[in-house]
């Protein structure tokens, strides 16, 4: 017998084309028999919660048990499962049971895949290529490229219907992901309250809660979005990454126009994931997203703006756009981010040694810093737009060519600028990166030659 939980509800009609919702008051220690929050991990960042934070816990653990006056009268908002719903009664009120089935973890798997493939759009369904290992031996490695996954969710629903071939350890992750996206109720505010309330008093603290059935994940990412960024904010890391890996590119195409008037463009939030994951960026898996156990070198703010600068180039870079379609031809932005990559191939090719040494254990991270990324780039970008008056076709017309062009402007910039320590303070600054970029000119002029005489690497 399934396990169920009945609760009285008042059940609202907010708007009539809406389907209704209900209130309802229940326990904390059973409310997490039923409910679970989908946080986002490191390892596995499908979820749109952010991770539980033990001192919040303790908080309200403490304030609850600190005197029985006190209360927590905002209500949590949790969306279930219709299937996992029964609703008795007519009118405002009723009652609500929810019901746990012992379903297996195979057919949990089974489940969870069939409502990802729901989700993903035929491209990304398509990029996820064959599910038969012998099949995939037969394609060629260009074949095999053209269908990497294209999205975080895809290959998610990848290694999910792959799972038998996964090692244990990403098997474990991958039933706690499912065992938590199966749970009848997914918390979608409010799980600080909620967690915290079941520590105190043996979980007997009655929490209020709204119970919104029927409503698919990308309209939960959407809620707990507007609900998080109209309260306490967001950061932009924390918004950047819950629509890049917690929806599907078909659902972030449906909610669009829904995030922008909500101050999100939807879009630009794919931007540092996909230089993060795509395995032609040079910058593959060296962005840290600031999740636990995540040590990668470049801040993911730092690499927003870095790409958000050459993704919307500023208008003092138009002649490099001459000739070709930057906007009207790259919908997805594909193209201009394939441009992107060959600039920052270029740089990565021309320092080997700087790019290994922030790569590396040492740790001497000075190519990554903020102010180096940004004025490196615009270095290149300026000598680009000075050449491209006495050029034909503009260096952007197509990754090799800016790959090619951007090598020629950074060769008289030479490695060990990048290796000598800084020695001048401020860089991040406005005047800062004034001074950064105008040290890199003066190198240039000099041929990269006594490097020593310039005043960033002179201790002040």
């Amino acid at each position: 017998m399934p396990d169920t939980y009945t609760y009285e509800a008042v059940r609202v009609q907010q708007r009539p084309s809406a389907p209704p919702f209900y209130l309802v008051g229940a326990p904390a220690h059973e409310i997490t028999k039923w409910a679970d929050a989908p946080h986002k991990k490191s390892s596995l960042r499908a979820g749109y919660q952010r991770e539980l934070d033990e001192s919040r816990l303790g908080s309200i653990e403490k304030f609850l048990e600190l005197s029985s006056d006190n209360i927590l009268p905002s209500a949590a908002l949790i969306a279930i499962r219709p299937s996992a719903l029964k609703v008795t009664g007519e009118g405002n009120h009723c009652k609500v049971e929810i019901r746990i089935d012992a379903i297996g973890p195979d057919e949990s798997r089974a489940i969870l895949l069939e409502e990802l493939a729901e989700r993903l759009s035929s491209e990304e369904m398509a990029s996820v290529g064959p599910a038969d290992e012998s099949e995939e031996d037969d394609l060629a490695e260009e074949d095999l490229e053209a269908i990497r996954p294209e999205s975080y969710m895809s290959s998610l629903y990848a290694e999910l219907r792959d799972y038998g071939s996964l090692d244990p350890e990403r098997q474990a992750e991958m039933d706690e992901f499912v065992a938590t996206m199966m749970t009848p109720g997914l918390i979608m505010d409010g799980q600080h309250r909620i967690f915290g309330a079941k520590e105190a008093y043996n979980g007997s603290i009655v929490l209020p809660l709204v119970l919104v059935p029927g409503l698919d994940v990308s309209e939960q990412v959407f809620n707990f979005y507007v609900l998080n960024n109209k309260a306490k904010p967001l950061d932009k890391r924390q918004l950047r990454s819950i629509i890049a890996t917690s929806l599907t590119a078909a659902e972030i195409a449906r909610l669009y126009e829904r995030f922008s008037s909500s101050g999100l463009r939807a879009d630009e939030a794919q931007w540092t994931y996909r230089v993060h994951t795509d395995p032609s960026s040079p910058f593959v898996g060296l962005i840290s997203l600031k999740l636990s156990d995540d040590e990668a070198p470049i801040d993911d703010n730092v690499m927003d703006q870095v790409v958000s600068r050459f993704m919307k180039l500023p208008k003092t870079y138009n002649a490099l756009k001459k000739g070709i379609s930057w906007e009207s031809g790259d919908p997805d932005f594909s193209n201009r981010l394939a441009l992107f990559y060959a600039l920052w191939r270029a740089v990565k090719d021309t320092y080997p040694g700087a790019w290994a040494a922030a790569t590396g254990t040492g740790g001497f991270v000075q190519i990554f810093q903020k102010v180096a990324l940004l004025q490196t780039q615009e270095y290149v970008l300026d000598v680009l737009k000075q050449v491209v008056a006495f050029q034909d076709k503009s260096p952007f017309s197509s990754p090799d060519d800016l790959y090619d062009a951007a090598s020629v402007a950074l060769k008289r910039i030479p490695e060990a600028f990048y290796l000598k320590e800084w020695k001048k303070k401020g860089l991040d600054t406005g005047p800062g990166k004034t001074f950064f970029l105008e040290q890199m000119r003066k190198v240039a002029a000099a041929d990269g030659k006594n490097l020593g005489n310039f005043a960033i690497f002179r201790a002040e």
